[in-house]
C-alpha cells in the first residue's frame, strides 16, 4: 500500500559481507537514516518478536528464541530498543526450555490507523508474547510465555518435525471491520506434509487444515510463515530435493485484512 513504512530488519550470520540492492526490492526504501549495530547473540536464532506500544514508532521489547551452540539447548532472552541509539540491550534472564527441539515466539495484538493518513498502520502488542514448542516427544504446544500455571495448548500430540507461527493481520477501526485471523500456526508432520491451525481469541481449529503445496516432493523438511506488506499471510516450504514453494493468502480489501485460507 502507499504511505509511509519503517521497519527494524534483522538478520544473522557467521562471517562476510551482505550486500542489499535496492534496486531489486519493490519499495522505495530511505537510505539517509540506515543504520547497522552488532549485537552479540551465543547461539542460532531460531524467532524473534517485537513489542508494540502505540505512543512509541519503534518497538521497545524485543524477544528472543535462541538455540545454544554445541548443547543445542533452546532459551528465551529479553531485551529492550533503544530509538535514540538504535540499539538492543539484553537482560541476563536467560530461561533454558527443557525437553524443547524447536519452537517460535509472537506477540498477539492488531493494527490500528497511526495518524490522519490512512496507510499507516501502526501495531499494538497485547501482553508478553505467545511460544510455540516442539518437545522432544514429537509434540507440539502453544501458551503464554508468562503463565507456568496455565496448562499449554496441544496442537499436535506427536509426530512433528518442523514448526512455524505467525500473527495474522488484524486491523482495528471504528468504521472498518477486520477478518481476525489470528494467531497462525504451520508445521510438518512425519507423514511428509504440512498443515496450520489458527487461535482466536483462545480458541483453537478443532481440525488441522492440510496445506498442499503442489510439485513439491514429500517429504517436507521445513516450513516458514511469514506477513506481506500488502496485508497477505504466506506459508514457505523446503521439499525433499530443497526446493521452495510458497502459498499466499488472497488480499482482503475490506479493513485491510486478510480473507481465511
Amino acid at each position: 500500500p502507499k504511505g509511509s513504512h519503517t521497519y527494524l530488519a534483522t538478520l544473522q550470520f557467521e562471517g562476510g559481507t551482505m550486500d542489499i540492492d535496492t534496486r531489486k526490492t519493490l519499495y522505495t526504501i530511505e537510505t539517509s537514516r540506515a543504520g547497522m549495530k552488532d549485537i552479540a547473540i551465543e547461539g542460532n536464532i531460531l524467532d524473534m518478536a517485537f513489542s508494540g506500544v502505540e505512543q512509541k514508532y519503534m518497538p521497545d521489547e524485543v524477544w528472543l528464541m535462541v538455540q545454544s551452540i554445541g548443547s543445542g539447548q533452546i532459551h528465551i532472552q529479553h531485551g529492550t530498543y533503544n530509538p535514540e541509539t538504535q540499539s538492543i540491550s539484553f537482560q541476563n534472564d536467560i530461561e533454558y526450555l527443557e525437553e524443547v527441539v524447536n519452537g517460535a515466539i509472537e506477540f498477539d495484538g492488531y493494527w490500528k490507523k497511526s495518524g490522519v493518513d490512512k496507510n499507516k498502520k501502526k501495531f499494538i502488542s497485547v501482553g508478553k508474547p505467545k511460544v510455540l514448542l516442539q518437545r522432544e516427544d514429537g509434540s507440539l504446544k502453544y501458551g503464554n510465555y508468562d503463565s507456568p500455571d496455565v496448562p499449554l495448548l496441544t496442537i499436535q500430540p506427536s509426530g512433528v518435525v518442523d514448526c512455524s507461527m505467525i500473527l495474522g493481520w488484524n486491523f482495528q477501526s471504528a468504521t472498518e471491520v477486520s477478518n481476525d485471523m489470528g494467531m497462525v500456526v504451520a508445521y510438518i508432520k512425519d507423514d511428509g506434509k504440512a498443515y496450520y491451525r489458527t487461535i482466536t481469541n483462545g480458541a483453537m481449529d478443532v481440525n488441522p487444515f492440510p496445506l498442499n503445496f503442489s510439485g513439491a516432493v514429500t517429504p517436507l523438511q521445513e516450513i516458514r510463515t511469514f506477513r506481506t506488506n500488502d496485508y497477505r499471510v504466506g506459508f514457505t516450504v523446503t521439499d525433499k530435493v530443497n526446493n521452495l514453494y510458497t502459498i499466499l493468502t488472497e488480499r482482503y480489501w475490506q479493513g485491510d485484512s486478510v480473507e481465511s485460507i
